[in-house]
């Protein structure tokens, strides 16, 4: 919520989206209308490993952090600007980009999908993770058809322990929408 309400251009793309997809803003949300929290993966490894030449034992927690890849230009160009176009699965128009830097960034990129994994992959991935996708995509698009958001104060800092968390309470600015 925080980066949709300090990146307003691609909140009013969403809204335009949600508007044309929704039309009726009391309507419910079905799933024929909807197509990190956590620091990173651990795992203990259940024989002994070698990785880039380093010996790690049987038994010992490896954590995947979830923050680097995130961050990397080499998986993600411009990694620390908000462009939530660069996640669709299919590849944005030029409509649906928002603006044509972005588009060029997402269109032309390669998306390595093991970059970011976090809930995990294969067999021991998150059983839950098609329903916490489908929670915060039902949360978002009621809370933005709805309302316009804004986030008017500093940078949102973290702090990391199993979760990343906001270091000072969240302050947001709701304004209902007309219909």
């Amino acid at each position: 919520m925080y980066f949709i309400a300090k990146n307003q251009d691609k909140q009013e793309i969403l809204f335009k989206e949600l508007k044309r997809v929704l039309p009726d803003m009391n309507g419910d949300i079905t799933e024929e209308k909807c197509s990190p929290i956590f620091s990173g993966n651990l795992r203990t490894t259940v024989k002994e490993t070698v990785l880039l030449n380093y010996r790690i034992p049987k038994g010992t927690w490896v954590l995947m952090p979830n923050t680097i890849a995130r961050v990397s230009e080499e998986y993600f160009p411009k990694a620390n600007r908000f462009i939530p176009e660069r996640w669709l699965k299919n590849r944005p128009t030029n409509e649906t980009a928002g603006n044509a830097e972005d588009f060029d960034i997402v269109s032309k990129g390669k998306r390595n999908p093991f970059a970011f994994l976090p809930f995990g992959f294969g067999p021991r991935s998150c059983i839950g993770k098609r329903f916490a996708e489908l929670e915060m995509e039902i949360l978002l698009a009621k809370v933005i058809r709805n309302f316009q958001v804004e986030y008017n104060y500093g940078e949102m800092k973290f702090f990391s322990k199993t979760l990343n968390m906001p270091k000072d309470p969240l302050r947001f600015k709701v304004t209902e929408r007309k219909q």
